[in-house]
């Protein structure tokens, strides 16, 4: 090689380097005091080499380390993004309905959600009228109040199979259990259909005795909805250039697809079903899947009225299994811990309904502690830790300037560990919540914005009050008939947050109450 060349490509490759210096170093560079405070690891990219090297989210506490205020700047893929934290910041931030921007789509589109549904649905249009029938289908108050026996009913025959496990010391896995539990539950909703998944666990567990619990089987249908989560985190995780051309990342890719479409087949030839069986003649008994048909199909602009009917269904399951299922897991994990509280429960529901009285609508509001547990599970163990927004204008906030475009961060698991907005945050405390005079503060709870696990605003979750529902009769019929233990208490469960916080390998030994 010539010296010339050899010059010249020295000198590019000088070029080189102070360019990608400039590049990551130009908010340092050309910062303003208007500008927020650079994050300590300002440079790591969100859900990309963060969750890479360490396996899980750990955004707030990773953006947030040292620093006094309540808003940081970073950067995300070489655009400008935002974390905040405290109540008033959060209440601003999540009261925009802007949520996801078009930097995201690619990898939404790979598995059929861009411009679907409403948990990532990039556009503003589709994403309101979807939410709309998904409210209108099953939030409303009477619709909520005609679930409540048949949940009660649900969990007395559930509890007939529990019965012959207890004492048994055989180990149920938590997570399993209660992802079949949530998934029957929004099957009978939707689809008015008698899964009768943790039925068959329970029988599975009595009759094969698994020595081995991860061998104990999962429904079909659970673990689909399972592989569904991992395709959604890895493709908004991984970076494109990732899984479009490194031969490893191809491949997973492409199983994360298919899994996707496994999961959208098998909720698509029930939603047929459905549509072929219409009969809205006994208005009384029309589910989740027939309401939704009904008022797609009344809407004349809407050109594809089963499409959207499938992609508001597939959230409903997708969205009510893995979160209820996680945070009746934390329940138990806390009633091992704290078997008092069991107690406490169990002696509430029995001064409301007896020993053997059924759970309603009405019974249910006379249950305080059992709000209090299910809201003190939610600010320890927030399902979603961080959710995101998207500015549609520039945004003055703690006298910082946020751009216009940019993302914004909303780290609600750290104002719900915030110990300047709590007392000892980090104890699971129900009696927090437990009878307390509500402050008039406004937020979901009277407790201001310190307080948010179903988010809030028009982008919060829309099945808050179905799954408080749901939570509040399994939890009150297992406490007043069980008590709960870890089949091996050195053995701790495995916690960690993807899309969400998850509860995995907790051991469970079910043993009936004595009264």
């Amino acid at each position: 090689m010539s010296p010339i060349h050899s010059d010249k490509r020295g000198a590019l490759a000088a070029v080189l380097a102070v360019g990608v210096v400039a590049f990551l170093f130009r908010r340092k560079l050309f910062r303003t005091k208007a500008d927020p405070p650079l994050a300590p690891s300002w440079q790591v990219i969100i859900g990309h080499v963060a969750t890479l090297l360490k396996g899980s989210h750990v955004i707030g506490p990773l953006l947030f380390d040292g620093m006094p205020g309540n808003v940081v700047e970073l950067d995300v893929m070489g655009s400008t993004a935002y974390m905040v934290r405290g109540p008033e910041n959060v209440k601003r931030a999540l009261s925009m309905s802007d949520r996801v921007g078009d930097a995201d789509a690619k990898g939404l589109v790979e598995l059929n959600l861009y411009k679907k549904g409403i948990l990532l649905n990039v556009d503003h249009a589709s994403w309101k009228r979807n939410r709309k029938l998904f409210v209108e289908g099953i939030g409303k108050p009477k619709f909520l109040k005609s679930l409540a026996p048949s949940v009660d009913e649900y969990m007395r025959i559930l509890c007939e199979s529990m019965d012959t496990v207890a004492g048994s010391s055989l180990p149920i896995l938590s997570d399993v259990f209660f992802g079949c539990v949530a998934l029957d539950l929004i099957l009978a909703i939707t689809f008015t259909e008698r899964h009768e998944s943790a039925v068959r666990y329970l029988k599975h567990i009595r009759q094969d005795r698994p020595a081995d619990v991860s061998q104990h089987k999962k429904d079909h249908l659970l673990s689909l909805v399972h592989d569904t989560s991992k395709a959604i985190q890895f493709f908004i995780q991984t970076p494109p250039l990732l899984w479009k051309f490194v031969p490893s990342f191809r491949r997973e890719a492409t199983t994360h697809r298919k899994s996707s479409d496994q999961y959208e087949d098998f909720l698509y030839q029930k939603l047929l079903t459905t549509k072929q069986n219409l009969d809205v003649s006994d208005k009384s008994t029309i589910d989740f899947a027939t309401s939704l048909l009904l008022a797609s199909e009344s809407d004349q602009s809407n050109q594809f009225p089963l499409e959207q009917a499938l992609s508001c269904i597939k959230e409903a399951v997708f969205g009510a299994t893995d979160t209820s299922s996680n945070t009746l897991s934390f329940v138990i994990l806390e009633l091992c811990r704290n078997p008092s509280i069991g107690d406490k429960i169990c002696k509430e529901v029995v001064s409301v309904v007896g020993l053997d009285g059924n759970l309603t609508q009405q019974s249910l509001e006379h249950l305080p502690y059992v709000d209090a547990v299910i809201a003190e599970v939610g600010r320890c163990y927030t399902q979603a830790q961080v959710v995101w927004r998207q500015l549609n204008q520039d945004l003055e906030m703690d006298g910082y300037h946020l751009k216009k475009d940019s993302a914004v961060f909303v780290a609600i698991q750290q104002n719900h560990w915030d110990p300047e907005l709590w007392a000892d945050p980090k104890v699971f405390n129900p009696d927090r919540f437990y009878m307390q005079e509500k402050k008039e503060l406004g937020g979901p709870m009277g407790l201001g914005f310190s307080y948010v696990p179903f988010g809030y605003g028009v982008r919060k979750c829309p099945g808050e009050s179905l799954a408080l529902l749901q939570m509040k009769i399994v939890v009150a019929h297992l406490c007043r008939r069980y008590t709960f233990k870890m089949a091996e208490p050195v053995v701790q469960p495995d916690i960690f947050s993807n899309l969400l916080l998850e509860c995995h390998n907790l051991r469970v030994v079910v043993e009936k109450r004595l009264h």
